[in-house]
């Protein structure tokens, strides 16, 4: 077999395989208990699927805002919710570290850290500066349209969800809403609102998002436009 794309092959004890992208490469996790022909079958299927997948995405918006650091730049001005801009400065050094002075990240790189690691400390480091304005933005549409209990609400960068939410009330929202037009991300903050009262995508659930955003079909048609990086 001649894979349609580069893939990682690990075995499990799961009664399913699956198959998810990283980057350029597909991870297939393999169920367990199968014979050589059918793991062969489910690895040809997946890779033919992911493939399909990869060529959708390929058609989408990539949010990767520190593109540009990655690719050599040392200072970065990204747009953010409290502020016009929020500037990064690069610069080398010793250990990995970001210091936030004066509404700037001043970070410092080693020369030894893979573009994967400083990838991820990018996108932690706006996650931590940006987690105020973004809960203070949760808490205002939750009490002008909504009135529920919310326990706090987290930014953090995820690969797959744009956000969750759990019984506890801790609204989580992906990061890289930041850089989506502000409908779009007012689209997920009321989704997962919706979810303090329906815990499901029931229809009741779905009537909630309409009563409160009627255009909402619209916004998520929007957001199916982009796609997160993978790293």
């Amino acid at each position: 077999m001649s894979p349609l794309l580069p893939y990682r092959l690990a075995r499990t004890r799961n009664r399913t395989s699956r198959a998810t992208l990283e980057g350029d490469t597909v991870v297939i996790r393999l169920a367990g208990g199968m014979p050589a022909a059918q793991e062969h079958r489910h690895i040809e299927i997946l890779l033919k699927r992911m493939a399909k997948v990869q060529a959708r995405n390929q058609k989408k918006i990539l949010i990767d805002p520190f593109r540009v650091i990655l690719s050599g730049e040392t200072i970065l001005d990204v747009p953010v919710l409290d502020t016009a801009k929020r500037r990064f400065l690069v610069a080398w050094g010793n250990s990995l570290s970001g210091r936030l002075r004066g509404g700037i990240w001043f970070v410092k790189k080693p020369t030894d850290i893979s573009e994967k690691t400083f990838h991820r400390f990018l996108w932690r480091l706006i996650s931590i500066s940006e987690r105020g304005a973004m809960e203070q933005k949760v808490r205002e549409i939750n009490r002008s349209i909504f009135g529920f209990d919310i326990s706090k609400t987290g930014l953090r960068f995820m690969k797959v969800r744009w956000g969750s939410c759990s019984p506890k009330g801790i609204i989580n929202l992906n990061t890289a809403l930041l850089f989506l037009p502000e409908e779009i991300l007012d689209y997920i903050i009321f989704h997962e609102l919706s979810h303090l009262k329906h815990p499901n995508h029931s229809p009741y659930f779905w009537n909630e998002v309409a009563v409160a955003m009627p255009d909402f079909r619209e916004r998520m048609k929007q957001l199916k436009k982009y796609r997160l990086p993978q790293f």
